[in-house]
């Protein structure tokens, strides 16, 4: 049985480095998912691909061209939201948006709205279908690489201002 992993990452070596371990460990492109709206260390990449029309982009550089989790990243356009670099079943439709792709997925309402507040603030959103018995080496590699839950990062937004209850 599967269980999904959320974590949000604040920087883009970051989601690169979760990206690479998960691919070591296995995982493919149907059981990862990332969403990222980091606009400021993305502009190489939703920039130019909002304006040439690609729908496709590459996190890694020339590595990630040749395949693998991030070369199938598209651009995601919903309505009053700014462009989003997204991959997989995770990737945000416009009826539901990502907080409904995360309710599809089993994860908590009140964590779904956290981390699309993370992808909001320009964050990125990495989801894994992990194995039940694989779930805390997935735990374990997300947070070397600087992962955070929705229990640990909902406080600091609350904190902050932000209400989402």
């Amino acid at each position: 049985m599967s269980h999904t992993v959320t974590r949000l990452f604040d920087s883009i070596a970051d989601l690169r480095g979760i990206v690479r371990e998960l691919e070591a460990m296995g995982y493919s492109h149907e059981q990862v998912s990332v969403v990222s709206g980091n606009n400021d260390d993305t502009t190489a990449i939703a920039g130019p691909l909002v304006k040439t029309g690609l729908g496709r982009a590459a996190l890694l550089g020339p590595a990630g061209a040749s395949g693998g989790i991030l070369s199938a990243l598209r651009v995601v356009m919903l309505p009053g939201i700014r462009p989003m670099v997204a991959a997989g079943w995770l990737a945000p439709g416009p009826a539901g948006g990502l907080t409904g792709a995360l309710a599809h997925a089993d994860v908590d309402a009140r964590d779904a709205r956290v981390y699309a507040e993370g992808v909001r603030r320009g964050g990125a959103l990495v989801g894994v279908r992990a194995l039940e018995s694989d779930h805390a080496r997935v735990e374990a590699a997300m947070s070397r690489f600087g992962g955070v839950d929705a229990a640990t990062r909902g406080p600091v937004y609350r904190a902050s201002g932000w209400d989402c209850d």
